[in-house]
C-alpha cells in the first residue's frame, strides 16, 4: 500500500489486497440466509445486520472496519389489513483500516 497525507490505500499488488479481495468474493452459505414473508405473501431473501457485524468483525478484527449510510431510500410502504409493510434499501460504505 502507499500512504496519502490522511489515509493509506491498498494497491492491487500487495498480499493484503488480495487477501481482502478474495474475502469479500467469497458466496454466504445459507445457514446465513434469512427469510421472511413481505407484502403479498412473497418470500423475502436477506442477511440479517448481526450476521454482517460478525462477518466483518472476523474477517478485519473488531476495530479493522467502520461503515455509514450513504444513500437511504423507502421502496414502498403497502398497508395491507391493518398493518404498514415498508421496503427500504441502502448504500452503506465500508472503510477498512490499515495497520
Amino acid at each position: 500500500f502507499h500512504s496519502t497525507r490522511h489515509k493509506c490505500i491498498l494497491t492491487r499488488d500487495t498480499e493484503e489486497y488480495q487477501a481482502v479481495h478474495n474475502a469479500l468474493r467469497q458466496r454466504l452459505g445459507p445457514e446465513y440466509i434469512s427469510t421472511r414473508l413481505a407484502g403479498g405473501g412473497q418470500r423475502v431473501c436477506y442477511v440479517e445486520g448481526h450476521r454482517v457485524v460478525s462477518l466483518a468483525n472476523e474477517m478485519f478484527g473488531y476495530n479493522g472496519w467502520s461503515h455509514s449510510i450513504s444513500q437511504q431510500n423507502v421502496d414502498f410502504v403497502d398497508l395491507i389489513n391493518g398493518k404498514f409493510y415498508v421496503g427500504v434499501s441502502a448504500f452503506i460504505k465500508v472503510t477498512l483500516k490499515v495497520s
